[in-house]
């Protein structure tokens, strides 16, 4: 049976908008600017149809009270949180060990700038939390636009005010990064998985999804790897531990580090798979440059989507992904992209390196929830025999105890939870 080509990152992975971002599948192939645009367009919208439709009946109004106390438990919730950040001298027991690192490791980069640049960024942070506090941002959406507008306007007045002026490029582009480390660490307790969100819902859901279809092999997904190969082996190992420990880090800049770790390895994987010296050369970021100047020729041409003629291993990329996050099954795999998606910036999601390996994470995890016979060129007797009794393939453990134990232990370790 001929096998459906799979639809990898290439004429679709710049945002629809032809803005030149790249696009997300989570924010409908929008860039992240370019969806927070759609959605205020979409919220006006709602907004008058909610006006027009208003009553002042006592059934509307016990459900405006309710949804009332509701959301005031969750901004309560949001308040208890932020207020750490007023008691700078004070150590206590109801604050997380890795803020307290965090707000540590945070004045130790202020202190390296002069006292005026560094008494302004705290000042700003405060601000922040501030209007935080008294706004009540218990939807999760203007809480995430809330910290990346904060980013956008902390970018723009450390480029521009005079206060900063005599800091260098990479001076101002530490400072920037130290804030969203910051904050991310800061909001983690309330920001990760919320309450008032299906996070942990589809977390499960996912876990269960990858879990059902262990028996997808690499030779399912066209996948140009052989993890039977102790070389090829040690890389893909590497991959998934990489993958698996994105949920033991709060920063968003580490977890996407994480991901970024993991398509290296990939890629090393990849390049000792590889039977051309062409491909056998290419790394993350010439494929990241491949692609983006691939789907821009495109978008010239026709604005109809075309095959991507991206040098071979940033084709072989995607599969090899999609490979190794069902392998992987890594916990709190939803929540994780969504927290990144929600509060790293706009700027780190939206170019460069780390951007690539995460939208094709997000490409990866988005084929695995659709996933279906066609998908694997099977039939759909054939799919429902290996969602029943299928046999899953495993990596070739000879030269690898310390990496597969490690995993092994992990896995125990969650599933005990």
């Amino acid at each position: 049976m001929e096998r459906v080509p799979m639809v990898v990152p290439g004429s679709s992975i710049l945002c629809k908008n032809n803005c030149g971002y790249y696009g997300n599948p989570s924010w409908n192939n929008y860039c992240s600017r370019c969806y927070r645009e759609f959605q205020n367009r979409s919220e006006a919208q709602l907004r008058n149809a909610r006006a027009l439709s208003r009553t002042s009946s006592r059934a509307f109004a016990n459900f405006e009270a309710k949804r009332k106390k509701v959301a005031g438990k969750s901004s309560g919730t949001i308040r208890n949180i932020l207020k750490i950040q007023k008691d700078h001298d004070q150590v206590g027991s109801n604050i997380p060990e890795e803020a307290l690192q965090a707000r540590a490791e945070f004045y130790k980069v202020l202190k390296t700038w002069r006292s005026s640049p560094g008494h302004d960024v705290n000042k700003q942070i405060e601000k922040l939390l501030r209007d935080l506090e008294v706004n009540e941002l218990a939807n999760i959406d203007k809480f995430s636009n809330a910290i990346k507008d904060f980013y956008s306007y902390m970018a723009q007045r450390i480029y521009t005010n005079h206060l900063y002026q005599d800091a260098s490029t990479e001076q101002k582009e530490g400072l920037l990064n130290a804030i969203e480390r910051y904050l991310s660490v800061w909001i983690y307790p309330w920001a990760f998985a919320p309450p008032n969100t299906d996070d942990e819902e589809v977390d499960l859901e996912l876990q269960d999804r990858i879990r059902s279809l262990h028996w997808v092999s690499h030779q399912h997904l066209d996948a140009p790897i052989d993890p039977s190969s102790p070389e090829q082996s040690r890389h893909l190992e590497a991959a998934i531990l990489h993958l698996i420990r994105q949920n033991e880090v709060h920063p968003t800049e580490s977890k996407l580090d994480k991901i970024v770790d993991c398509c290296h390895e990939v890629f090393r994987a990849l390049r000792l798979n590889a039977k051309t010296p062409d491909s056998s050369s290419m790394t993350v970021a010439t494929a990241a440059a491949a692609a983006v100047n691939v789907a821009k020729q495109q978008q010239i041409k026709s604005q109809q989507p075309l095959a991507p003629q991206c040098p071979s291993n940033a084709d072989d990329f995607l599969p090899v992904l999609i490979w190794i996050v069902l392998r992987a099954n890594p916990p709190l795999l939803h929540s994780n992209l969504q927290f990144i998606t929600r509060f790293a910036s706009d700027t780190r999601l939206n170019t460069g390196e780390a951007a690539y390996c995460f939208i094709n994470l997000c490409c990866a995890v988005e084929f695995i929830k659709n996933l279906d016979y066609a998908s694997l060129g099977l039939t759909k007797e054939e799919f429902e025999h290996q969602m029943r009794d299928g046999v899953p393939v495993t990596l070739c453990p000879a030269d690898i105890p310390d990496a597969l134990s490690d995993t092994k232990r992990r896995y125990t370790a969650i599933s005990q939870k």
